[in-house]
């Protein structure tokens, strides 16, 4: 198994935000699905966004990085549990999602974000059996018409599941 990922829990970053509407569902986890947020103001933003203006019941990433590699545990449940997410309508109950904090339309990610994102796949799905490849690892446009993760991420993402198939 990978080694563990540092993580940031929700408890530092939430400072006082709602609790999650209804306790965590489990589903399980045969991919991970990646996004990015497209937005400005960080984890605390995004959770907003999600819970309080969209009316989900709590974030609907599993797991978040910024720009410097810092992973963020994202919905409520368990970072090392299959947490149905709310981030790949039709896809929730059997993946897990994590998303980069930004918008990579046109720049791409750091190295340092990209580099955790690989650590994060590599430990997250070990946890449950699989190793992080072009068959494990989906961007949310392959799952729906969308441009997320960004064209210069889902190209610089591609490029690493090459490097590793």
């Amino acid at each position: 198994m990978s080694d563990a990922v540092e993580i940031v829990p929700r408890s530092a970053w939430l400072a006082g935000g709602p609790a999650p509407r209804r306790p965590a569902a489990y589903g399980r986890v045969e991919c991970a699905v990646l996004h990015h947020t497209a937005m400005a103001g960080g984890i605390a933003a995004v959770h907003a966004l999600h819970q309080i203006e969209r009316g989900w019941d709590d974030i609907g990433y599993n797991l978040l990085v910024d720009g410097a590699g810092r992973v963020y545990e994202g919905r409520a449940g368990g970072v090392e549990r299959a947490v149905v997410g709310a981030h790949a309508l039709g896809w929730n109950r059997r993946t897990t999602g994590i998303a980069l904090l930004g918008d990579y339309s046109a720049k791409p990610a750091a190295p340092a974000a990209l580099d955790a994102v690989f650590a994060l796949l590599d430990w997250k799905l070990a946890l449950h059996g699989l190793t992080a490849g072009a068959e494990t690892v989906r961007l949310h446009g392959d799952l729906a018409a969308t441009a997320c993760p960004g064209a210069a991420l889902r190209d610089q993402i591609r490029t690493r599941l090459r490097e590793r198939d």
